[in-house]
């Protein structure tokens, strides 16, 4: 999914919609925009937070729980979310992560 690290040509898919993430908000400057990456493995029906402090094989696989709001949206309750300005810090955690 995020293909090589050694030559820029041939990176994943995953680095490739970052790209393209930041891309479409560098071109809108009438709307501010804030992105968050968070980054989760599931498991055995169990999800790892990959961004967190806690290393994947001391996480219980509980910590983080799925809920839906009022609205019909899913939310994942207690993933670590960090805020990227650019490409850059994306990318980093992503690499971060894996």
């Amino acid at each position: 999914m995020t293909g090589s690290t050694a030559n820029y040509k041939y990176r994943g898919l995953i680095p490739r919609a970052i790209n393209k993430i930041f891309q479409e908000v560098g071109g809108r400057f009438d709307t501010q925009i804030t992105v968050k990456i968070s980054f989760i493995e599931i498991y055995n029906e169990l999800l790892f937070d990959m961004l967190s402090g806690v290393p994947p094989p001391e996480q219980t696989g509980t910590s983080i729980s799925v809920q839906d709001d009022a609205k019909g949206e899913v939310h994942l309750k207690g993933l670590t979310m960090i805020k990227c300005k650019n490409e850059e810090e994306a990318l980093n955690c992503l690499f971060e992560g894996e």
